[in-house]
């Protein structure tokens, strides 16, 4: 039966919850995850209680996947790590809090190391989340010079704009994240504003969180704001639906075709720019930009706003095709991107187009 070491690397000897466990993490900690790390904690005082998934689980009532949920939503906290053997969760490390500093790895006091023991624990099979190892910072942001940094107005205005942004007011834990974010970054007030903004637009509210962001961007070698938008903005829903309907997974978009993609989401909704982009592959057999942006400048002259719109676009064109051809006045044209015969190479796309539809 496989063990699932338990160490602890803060210097308590006895159980205590941190000012700043209960005013920067439990306001945002799941109920679950919150009886999932207080039980870790007294564990850790009292080698004789055997630890495992499916223990915590029948304690709590709850699953063994929820258990794990728990101590990855920690792990993202930044208050322990786990340590995995192939797919099996093998080890729970619990971390001091930034207030009380972490000890170097080669450096733990005897007395850390006594506390460390090895408990049975039923294998469970879990797909660790992958993380990034973070960019180590320069010597001189640890530890933060916030002496200098309060002198310094532009970290003074972004501190402001955190309370504002995260609906509290500003305590040593939002100091240290936002201040060694400032400093990881040069001091680019521009780059920290967006990180607050991008954070809280995708619901995460903990600075714990934000500093994670902050070091990702930075291990990623993305320095500055036009290079992060850039990197978001590829990884946005937009960007890889247009990829997924063009066929497109071995590369990511040159600028050209992401200028086109900022440009048509600025004008429609998603479905009828994926719209566009299936006719295009269907029509001109290959994941023309060129193309699809002539059914959707059509489309925009048009007034179109939604499928329904492009339905009745189709149906208005077919209905002046049947008329065409039974009076037989004009020879057919062919429906809009079926240009079977014609060369992609030569053909102007926006005059195809709106010859289709004013035909």
């Amino acid at each position: 039966m496989k063990k699932l070491n338990l160490r602890t690397k803060t210097q308590r000897q006895y159980l205590e919850i941190p000012v700043d466990f209960i005013d920067e993490y439990m306001p945002q900690a799941p109920e679950g995850a919150l009886k999932v790390y207080l039980y870790l904690v007294r564990c850790a005082m009292d080698p004789t209680i055997l630890l495992s998934l499916s223990d915590m689980a029948d304690l709590f009532d709850i699953t063994q996947k929820t258990v794990v949920r728990a101590l990855t939503y920690w792990e993202e906290c930044g208050l322990l790590s786990l340590e995995y053997e192939e797919e099996d969760l093998t080890d729970i490390t619990l971390l001091p809090f930034p207030s009380e500093g972490a000890y170097p790895a080669d450096s733990v006091p005897k007395a850390a190391e006594a506390e460390a023991v090895s408990r049975p624990v039923t294998p469970v099979n879990v797909q660790p989340l992958p993380v990034r190892s973070a960019a180590a910072p320069p010597e001189e942001m640890s530890p933060i010079d916030f002496a200098d940094l309060e002198r310094d107005e532009n970290f003074s205005d972004l501190l402001d704009l955190a309370q504002y942004y995260l609906k509290k007011p500003a305590n040593s834990t939002m100091r240290d994240a936002l201040g060694y974010c400032y400093l990881l970054f040069d001091r680019q007030n521009d780059v920290i504003e967006y990180l607050l903004e991008y954070c809280i637009e995708q619901g995460h509210f903990s600075v714990h969180y934000i500093r994670k962001v902050a070091e990702n961007w930075k291990s990623e070698g993305l320095s500055d704001l036009p290079s992060i938008k850039k990197s978001v903005a590829m990884r946005s829903k937009t960007v890889t639906s247009i990829q997924k309907a063009f066929g497109i997974r071995d590369r990511q978009l040159a600028d050209v075709e992401m200028d086109y993609v900022t440009s048509w989401s600025r004008d429609f909704d998603l479905p009828i720019i994926l719209e566009a982009c299936n006719r295009t592959v269907k029509n001109a057999h290959s994941p023309s930009f060129n193309y699809a942006n002539s059914i959707l400048t059509e489309w925009k002259a048009q007034k179109v706003t939604s499928l329904d719109d492009v339905r009745k676009l189709d149906e208005s064109h077919a209905k002046k095709e049947k008329k065409s051809a039974s009076s037989d006045t004009a020879p057919r044209k062919q429906a809009a991107g079926s240009f079977r015969n014609f060369d992609e190479r030569k053909d102007d796309y926006t005059d195809l187009i709106r010859n289709y539809y004013e035909s």
